[in-house]
């Protein structure tokens, strides 16, 4: 499993029966993951019954997706139909993020929109390796907590060198008042 899942923080594994594939199940899956493809997690198929059994699953029959988080530290089994394409896009848009992600022009927007509460870290790139070892721990605690399964909460990091102009108008913090962490729930 090691050598599969890499050192990847989320990797999305999707099981399918060789002898009878459900061709509908794994496009739907296989879409899903090129249209979240820009977030860093990986994306895998296999039909190897060794892995299917290392997730705790025996039936060699049915498909399974399971998300492997936090560079396998924890298992999350898709619990939805496989063939309903809304439910795993928005399972797939609220999981996806590893546990510090950087906000980019690329991103934000999907993490503003998909998630309970945002923290966000406003961190200066040149300080944020001293940051990121809390920011992960904490992170890792919350993930942990039951709290976690009922509120989709994602920790993440603004760079405020590259991006003050734009914190100054959305958060009214100026550089005197950074490095500062907010907690917000996105409209």
């Amino acid at each position: 499993m090691d050598k599969f899942v890499s050192n990847n923080e989320n990797n999305y594994l999707y099981y399918y029966d060789a002898t009878n594939p459900n061709i509908k199940d794994l496009k739907l899956y296989l879409n899903a993951a090129r249209s979240h493809s820009n977030s860093g997690a990986k994306f895998l198929v296999t039909s190897d019954t060794q892995l299917l059994e290392e997730l705790g699953s025996t039936d060699t029959k049915q498909s399974l997706l399971v998300l492997l988080q936090d560079h396998n530290t924890k298992k999350i089994p898709y619990t939805k139909s496989l063939s309903s394409e809304s439910d795993l896009n928005k399972w797939i848009s609220q999981t996806k993020y590893p546990l510090f992600t950087e906000i980019s022009s690329q991103n934000s927007e999907e993490i503003m929109d998909n998630h309970d509460l945002v923290v966000i870290g406003f961190i200066n790139s040149n300080t944020v390796n001293t940051w990121t070892p809390k920011f992960r721990e904490v992170a890792r605690k919350w993930r942990a907590s039951e709290l976690a399964d009922t509120h989709n909460v994602v920790f993440t990091w603004i760079d405020s060198d590259k991006w003050s102009k734009y914190i100054s108008k959305v958060y009214h913090l100026e550089p005197t008042d950074l490095p500062r962490i907010i907690f917000t729930k996105p409209d």
